[in-house]
């Protein structure tokens, strides 16, 4: 099998936004077998949830708010590509992720949103699901 470099690679985004929970990334590498980082996701928010399982799937068509300010919709799951499985800074190639999501989770992870009330997010700011 050859790899390709990831710069080789062209990308493109399902929605505006990615959101994704430490719960789900926890319950796809229970999947797994071992912890996989978060980062493989690329997801442009991460919620650290004090909850287990796939919990963003209860979520869909609910607003989330993020810090004093902001409102996204959450629209639609977030179906999951070899992306996942690309090597990138300091993990490598590996074709089980993408597998392991699609065997237990449809190969969908997180949600993706709009933004409906724009305005600045700060990690560490709370977020509460309206």
């Amino acid at each position: 099998m050859t790899v390709v470099p990831e710069a080789d690679i062209s990308h493109f985004d399902e929605g505006p936004v990615s959101v994704l929970t430490s719960a789900s990334v926890g319950r796809v590498s229970e999947h797994f077998g071992a912890a996989i980082d978060p980062r493989r996701f690329r997801a442009n928010i991460l919620i650290e949830a004090d909850a287990t399982g796939y919990v963003e799937d209860q979520w869909l068509g609910r607003t989330l708010a993020l810090g004093p300010d902001v409102r996204m919709a959450l629209m639609a799951p977030l179906n999951r590509c070899v992306m996942v499985n690309n090597a990138q800074d300091d993990f490598s190639y590996d074709a089980g992720i993408l597998r392991t999501v699609a065997q237990h989770h449809g190969a969908t992870l997180g949600v993706w949103g709009q933004v409906t009330v724009p305005g600045d997010v700060s990690v560490g700011d709370h977020i509460m699901l309206l």
